[in-house]
């Protein structure tokens, strides 16, 4: 996999993802921003054919990697919604929102349908095995992973 990257700064990253380094064949891209208290915010577009291949989780953990240089992030936030920025994705929603509407309706508690969307599992990969909820809605969902003190 080879990056380039468009923005790197101390609490901001945004990079495209291709196979090559020629980038004939786009995988995807990653944005990662880091708030004041070290919360980590991150967008991760992976294009269909490369999805469900690990692909989105490198691209996490290379923003986690950037942004917890120079210190440990303390939050992995999840705003998902349906609409807005996400009006391009299937159902007009992002990803982690249909996957978290999925699994409700399937039966899940609120906790197990959030780490079972794709920021979740990345999230509690990395060791964020807490999830804190804002907000619950069926077309917004925002919440917050963290560690055990």
């Amino acid at each position: 996999m080879y990056l380039e990257y468009t923005t790197k700064e101390h609490e901001k990253v945004a990079f495209y993802a291709y196979t090559n380094p020629d980038r004939s064949e786009l995988i995807g891209m990653a944005e990662g921003y880091l708030g004041i208290r070290n919360d980590l915010v991150t967008v991760i577009k992976i294009i269909p054919e490369f999805q469900n291949k690990g692909f989105g989780f490198k691209l996490f953990t290379e923003v986690f990697q950037h942004l917890s240089a120079p210190g440990p992030i303390s939050t992995v936030v999840g705003s998902w919604e349906k609409g807005n920025e996400f009006s391009y994705c299937e159902d007009g929603q992002s990803t982690n929102l249909s996957v978290f509407q999925q699994l409700r309706d399937s039966g899940f508690t609120d906790k197990e349908a959030a780490f079972g969307t794709p920021t979740g599992k990345w999230a509690h990969r990395m060791g964020y095995n807490l999830v804190d909820f804002k907000v619950i809605g069926r077309d917004y969902v925002h919440l917050e992973f963290t560690k055990t003190s």
